[in-house]
């Protein structure tokens, strides 16, 4: 029931003044109060009178006023729609303080029931009835009830007077005149509803989820996706956090503390624009196989109470219901069970298959967000596999201060002098705001999205999309590196994840990977990208391939592969010494880190801060079953691994060996100025000309390495001499017999033969592993180019052994060949052109030049280089010299020579491919043609083998059984149809067949994806291509046949929308028609279907190129509406092909402009479309070839 309105508490206080006992009740129900009940009277009556008799004033009753009833109902048509009407009332009781939630629902019940009830949603309604009834009957007539003459004769002098609703006034109140004023006033006072409204709901979610992440007991923030029209409420969100974030400013002293709650408000507004953006709110149904869990319990709690009605024991409710059920059955108790049982076994069944589907989508959901062999390992929780007790004690000593043997490090000494030196004229200010906001900016856009964070949980994203996180995040960056802020060892806390290397369980062999907090990061790379803009060049030795701008392990493979083979080719004696650290990026001493930070060329505040860093890194193992247990380890030696600036402050530090195995005075006499070196971060290789110059080379680097806390591991550690085959007396490193692993390639003095061993058998487990998977076609063609080719063009790339490319490529067509048995239904193919990509790199960069003289002496004495390889394909594919004096870049002249090699190769294959076969020619001459099913992830493997086999004619149906000698008794015919039977007349001509199912999936997909875009809320069944619908501005019909004066035969197009302007006037018309015809005849039915409802809708289209005119269906619209009529055709070929010619191209930009769909949208309703078409001409193929040959035989014979 309503609220007691100001008015009528006045006519209640009326009547105590004139006679407050023995009161009628039922008589006072009936003149005044006719809508409330009599014990409501009475308690309202009383409740006031004993107000009265202790001399308080009666309470106002709260008046529900214009605005403020209007925003009630907005907020309420603003909520979820998936909740109860308590619910939605429980949601927006925050903004409605003085209002309890059955007052809501009594006010909205009353004056919006439509919308209450969820009939409507429109919210241009106003209240039906007035805020509060009128006294239908003057007060006087209550005198009856009283025994006083008197009395009555007053009461009835006294006339009360009616009130109005709009301006309550009273001649006598007991309310006090400021609350009376309040009262009256509060229309005034009320705020009109924001017209966006979500605003006050986003604010409740994120005060919440603010609440929550201080708790620490919400879920890691996983992945989401805003879109261009979320704008409003990132916007929103951002807000809230600006609001949050200045509050926090103002309220914290403490800096520590006040950051890390700024954070925890990004943070909170991620969850809350993940929650408004992704409906995380709507309530989620449940998954098929908790459906079938939840049924199998259920009888199985059946058969359970059946077995105790058998052996008899006391009837209960639950028993009581069970017996009703068998006598409604008609069964007896043992019937029962074993029907029960026999339905328990087929929903277990059921289950099986709902788990692997269920499996299934997860592995193809984890595949498309992190692409990668790793999803396909079976991820199984080992618990006992990591002693953590153990894993602290460990990395406790691993990363205890460094303890030096000597305290003087005179070869480091040399170099942090040369280090000195080179950096005088360097600049070493700090940045200003402006240089700041770049590299902010600079950062968050090279950044990965959703990469891991630290402890607090906060990605890149956040930073990138949220405008106020941002804003945050430069400002703090500025005050870090402006010295106002001073890091905390909670700041720069880590999270270690331990990653098993191979080999045993031993602690040792788990590497330390560093999960650091986002905003550490981005300190650390401004400083890491200032010193890269600052760094004088000849600092970092040209010997280190891991540098911007350089290939890696490319130019250390062409450097090994030169060095190698000049000694080869000269016949001179060549010490090759691979060196390998323990444990080496934890291990670097921090004090001589320290002391060359202290020589960098940025500025004092910059390099206090960093080497304060040093001073405070600290991690955590992560321990997801306990992981309040684990303590902190202080870092006091090596740098982190995961950190941005490590890999920089590793190089500058380990420079120091290559430092000295180039200036070291006593080696190079040994050497006599014949020493290469090739170094990738910790992999260092050496090229030396005698056993002297080894020896030494390999104590200096001992001795200079030993300075800075790096240790030599000689059991990973090796050396291979070209003619001496003894083993040195009393050296530390051992000689490699077989070979040795340098940057991915098994080699000794050369590139051994095992490498193809090795190659072959990882890319056929490969093989097999990822087309055995669940993963969809399209993932598994897309890992495979990913990963296996990758990797094989890797090897096949960059190897050089003693054969010629002939031979090379001889196993390579091998290793393709195999492949090929493992992958009957693609046509993958590995390209043997890298070295055209090595070639360019070579005679591009400035630091190759003496690589490259040395690998043309080898060419010119007949040996087998990049150069001759190039030379080889640059003559097999025609290709022209690249011009490097043009300008462009080694990247783009080596694109442009590979896009060359692709097209002829693609053109080679092409030909190939479509040599014997009529589709496959259509295919390759068939501009602008594409087939978007193939990007869909329900795309299973069998459906596309059977789908090719169908289109090169290698089903065997019944015409290709007998052009094959398979059965000459079945002469052709269909075993349907009784035609000549081909994989063209099954999927689209066979009179056996109904395609209409296929179509209409097709119309369905389009009509979800315009009631969509026109905001319907339609309950269409899967395949249903019926339906009419309007909503504001659209009109659509589907299915039904236009009914005009004049009869025309094809007057059912598939969808007809009508289209309004503002004033809800017709403007315009589209007819749109849906095609699925055979790639042959793909332009003729756009044609076809152009003239029947465009020129002749009278008679058969017998000639498309000169039809004769008639009438016809959009002329009859156009006359009838009066209105603009364009006819729109989409056709999808019978396996999925989209051809972009005119016509699909003016249907899609219709779809664009009408019906404001995105093109990301238009291609992924082209992509369900196609996938629908596909697959049901993959089922229309096997369930024809299901039937039997004899049978159709017979049929055909008869």
């Amino acid at each position: 029931m309503e609220r007691w309105t100001e008015e009528e508490l006045q006519i209640v206080e009326k009547i105590l003044d004139q006679n407050s006992e023995n009161l009628d009740y039922a008589k006072i129900k009936d003149e005044h109060f006719t809508k409330r009940t009599v014990p409501a009277i009475k308690k309202k009556i009383l409740e006031i009178k004993k107000r009265k008799n202790n001399g308080t004033t009666a309470r106002a009753a709260t008046v529900w006023d214009k605005l403020e009833s209007k925003k009630l109902l907005n907020a309420f048509v603003n909520t979820p729609g998936n909740l109860t009407k308590t619910q939605k009332c429980q949601l927006i009781q925050s903004d409605f303080p003085n209002r309890t939630i059955k007052a809501m629902q009594t006010h909205l019940r009353t004056h919006y029931l439509d919308i209450y009830m969820g009939y409507t949603t429109k919210v241009d309604e106003s209240p039906e009835k007035n805020t509060s009834p009128i006294p239908r009957r003057p007060l006087s007539k209550i005198a009856d009830q009283t025994p006083s003459t008197s009395k009555k004769k007053e009461i009835t002098k006294k006339n009360v007077k009616v009130i109005d609703n709009k301006e309550p006034s009273l001649e006598t109140s007991t309310i006090g005149s400021s609350e009376t004023s309040m009262i009256n006033n509060s229309k005034f006072d009320a705020q009109p509803p924001n017209p966006k409204e979500p605003k006050s709901q986003i604010e409740k979610i994120f005060l919440k989820y603010f609440n929550l992440v201080q708790t620490k007991k919400l879920k890691r923030l996983t992945k989401f996706v805003v879109q261009s029209f979320h704008q409003c409420k990132i916007n929103a969100v951002s807000n809230l956090v600006k609001n949050k974030i200045a509050s926090l400013e103002k309220e914290v002293k403490k800096l520590p503390r006040r950051h890390q709650l700024c954070k925890l408000a990004i943070l909170a507004g991620g969850y809350t624009l993940k929650e408004s953006c992704t409906k995380k709110n709507m309530a989620k149904k449940d998954k098929p196989s908790e459906i079938l869990k939840r049924k199998i319990s259920k009888l199985q709690a059946r058969v359970k109470r059946t077995l105790r009605i058998q052996e008899g024991e006391k009837i209960s409710l639950r028993l009581k219901s069970e017996i009703k059920e068998m006598k409604r059955l008609r069964m007896k108790p043992k019937q029962y069970i074993s029907t029960t049982k026999h339905r328990i076994e087929l929903l277990e069944k059921e289950l099986a298959e709902a788990k692997e589907r269920d499996e299934k989508w997860k592995l193809r959901f984890r595949a498309g967000n992190q692409p990668g062999l790793r999803n396909l390992n079976k991820f199984t929780k080992d618990d006992n596999s990591i002693d953590y007790i153990e894993a602290e004690k460990y990395f406790s000593e691993l990363y205890s201060p460094f303890q030096p043997s000597t305290p003087e490090t005179p070869y480091y000494n040399e170099w942090l002098n040369y280090i000195q030196d080179t950096c005088l004229t360097s600049e070493d200010e700090n940045l200003s705001e402006a240089e700041i906001r770049h590299y902010v900016n600079q950062h968050l856009k090279t950044a990965s999205n959703w990469k891991a964070g630290g402890w607090d949980q906060i990605t890149n994203y956040l930073y990138k999309y949220i405008p106020a996180a941002k804003e945050y995040l430069i400002r703090h960056m500025t005050r870090i590196i402006n010295g106002t802020y001073k890091l905390s060892r909670k700041d720069v806390q880590a999270t270690c994840v331990l990653l098993h290397k191979g080999g045993s369980k031993e602690i040792s062999n788990y590497r330390p990977l560093s999960l650091i907090c986002t905003d550490i990061k981005c300190y650390t790379s401004i400083i890491t990208q200032t010193i890269y803009d600052r760094l004088p060049s000849s600092i970092i030795p040209q010997e280190q391939l891991c540098q911007p701008k350089k290939w890696g392990t490319v130019e250390g493979l062409l450097r090994d592969k030169a060095y190698s083979g000049t000694a080869r080719y000269r016949n001179v004696e060549q010490y090759s010494l691979w060196v390998d650290y323990r444990k080496a990026y934890d291990s670097i001493c921090h004090k001589q880190m320290q002391r060359l930070i202290n020589l960098l060329p940025i500025g004092p505040s910059m390099r206090n801060q960093l080497q304060h860093l040093t001073t405070i890194l600290n991690t955590k193992l992560m321990d997801n079953e306990s992981p309040n247990e684990r303590q902190t380890i202080s870092i006091k030696r090596g740098v982190m691994q995961g950190d941005v600036i490590s890999p920089l402050l590793y190089i500058l530090v380990s420079s120091s060996a290559v430092y000295q195995l180039k200036k070291n005075l006593p080696l190079k006499r040994l050497c006599k100025g014949n020493i290469q070196i090739i170094t990738y971060m910790d992999d260092l290789k050496v090229f030396l000309p005698n056993e002297s110059s080894l020896r030494a080379a390999t104590e200096l680097i001992e001795h200079s390495s030993a300075e800075i806390g790096l240790f030599l591991n000689s059991v990973k550690s090796g050396y291979f001499s070209r003619k001496n085959r003894e083993d040195l007396e009393g050296f530390k490193i051992p000689k490699v017999v077989k070979y040795y692993k340098y940057l991915g390639i098994l080699q000794t003095d050369h590139d051994v033969h095992e490498n193809y061993e090795k190659l072959s058998e990882a890319v056929s487990k490969s093989v097999k592993k990822i087309f055995s998977s669940k993963l969809s076609f399209y993932q598994k063609c897309k890992l495979f180019n990913c990963s296996t080719i990758a990797a094989a063009t890797y090897i096949l790339g960059n190897i050089t052994t003693k054969e010629s490319v002939e031979a090379t490529l001889a196993k390579a067509r091998k290793l393709d060949l195999t492949i090929r048995k493992d992958l009957v239904s693609t046509n993958q193919k590995i390209r043997q052109v890298s070295n055209n990509r090595l070639y360019s790199y070579l005679c591009s960069v400035d630091s190759m030049k003496e690589p490259l003289q040395l690998l043309e002496q080898m060419q010119k004495g007949g040996l087998r280089t990049a150069l001759s390889d190039w030379k080889y394909v640059k003559k097999l594919y025609k290709l022209p010299e690249p011009n490097f004096r043009s300008g462009l870049s080694y990247n783009e002249i080596s694109k442009e020579l590979i896009s060359k090699v692709k097209k002829i190769d693609s053109d080679i294959k092409k030909k190939d491919w479509a040599k014997s076969m009529k589709y496959p020619q259509r295919v390759i001459s068939t501009e602008n043609i594409d087939f978007p099913g193939l990007k869909s992830l329900n795309l299973n493997t069998e459906h596309w083998r059977t789908l090719t086999a169908a289109g090169e004619e290698q089903l065997f149906l019944n015409a290709k059984c007998q052009s094959t000698n398979y059965n000459t008794k079945l002469e052709g015919k269909c075993r349907r149809c009784g035609e000549l039977e081909t994989s063209h007349h099954v999927v689209s001509m066979c009179k056996g067949h109904k395609y209409h199912q296929r179509h209409d999936i097709v119309i369905y997909h389009l009509l979800v994806k315009l009631a969509e875009k026109i905001k319907i809320q339609h309950s269409l069944q899967f395949g249903q291509a019926t339906v009419s619908f309007k909503s504001e501005g659209v009109s659509i019909v589907a299915g039904a046949p236009y009914l005009s004066e004049k009869k025309l035969k094809f007057n059912r197009p598939d969808i007809i929308c009508y289209l309004y302007d503002d004033g809800n006037n017709l403007k315009e018309i589209v007819v749109l028609e849906v095609a699925i015809p055979h790639l042959s005849q793909y332009v003729s039915s756009q044609k076809r279907k152009r003239i029947k409802y465009e020129v002749n809708s009278i008679d058969e289209v017998t000639d498309i190129e000169k039809p004769m005119r008639n009438l016809n269906l959009v002329s009859e619209i156009q006359n009838k509406e009066h209105r603009k009529t364009s006819l729109f055709i989409l056709a999808i070929g019978t396996y999925g092909e989209v051809i972009y010619n005119e016509e699909t191209n003016s249907t899609l930009h219709m779809l664009q402009e009408k019906f404001l769909m995105s093109n990301k949208e238009v291609q992924l309703l082209l992509t369900k479309m196609s996938y629908s078409v596909m697959c049901s001409s993959a089922r229309i193929l096997n369930s024809h070839l299901s039937d039997s040959h004899d049978r159709s035989y017979k049929n055909s014979s008869s």
